[in-house]
C-alpha cells in the first residue's frame, strides 16, 4: 500500500474526533470552563494517535511471519 494511503487512512483517523473536541473546548475555555491549554493537548494527543496508526499500517502482519517459520 502506498504511503500517501497511509497518510490519509491516519488523517481520516483522527478528523471525526478532532474537529468536534477543538470546537467545543474551545468554547468552553472561551466561557472560562477549563483552561486554555486544554485544546492544544487534545489536538497533540490526535496527531499522536494519527503517528501511530500512520506506523501501525505500514507493518507485516505477524501472522505472515510466523506462518514462514512454521513450513
Amino acid at each position: 500500500m502506498p504511503r500517501t494511503v497511509h497518510l490519509r487512512i491516519s488523517l481520516y483517523a483522527a478528523l471525526p474526533a478532532l474537529l468536534p473536541a477543538l470546537v467545543v473546548l474551545s468554547t468552553m475555555a472561551i466561557a472560562g470552563l477549563v483552561p486554555w491549554t486544554v485544546p492544544p493537548s487534545v489536538a497533540l494527543a490526535l496527531a499522536v494517535q494519527s503517528l501511530v496508526t500512520f506506523i501501525r499500517l505500514g507493518r507485516i502482519p505477524d501472522t505472515t511471519a510466523g506462518a514462514s517459520r512454521r513450513a
